[in-house]
């Protein structure tokens, strides 16, 4: 997947429906993170194949508490953290 190299807010959905918020520094390595050995899509069992959807915001100059700021209006507007994949409650989804 073409992502950019820049920072932002995402959200990634998966064929059975399940989707992940996130923010990071590099939206491109964060994505291929989530989805390599290790990171948490691969971990609850996805790969790259079972993504429906990719959306983004890129955010390069945004400070970590605009990441942040956004992250969580991502969040809240997918129901709550407890509506997402999300691994950990993110500082931001508060």
């Amino acid at each position: 997947m073409d992502l950019p190299n820049t920072s932002g807010v995402y959200r990634i959905e998966m064929d059975d429906g399940t989707i992940y918020v996130g923010k990071a520094t590099d939206i491109h390595n964060r994505f291929h993170g989530a989805i390599r050995k290790g990171g948490v899509l691969h971990d609850a069992g996805y790969r790259s194949r079972d993504v429906r959807a990719l959306d983004w915001m890129e955010m390069p100059d945004a400070t970590d508490a605009k990441l942040y700021e956004m992250e969580n209006q991502w969040i809240e507007y997918e129901g709550g953290i407890g509506n997402l994949a999300n691994r950990i409650n993110s500082p931001g989804a508060r």
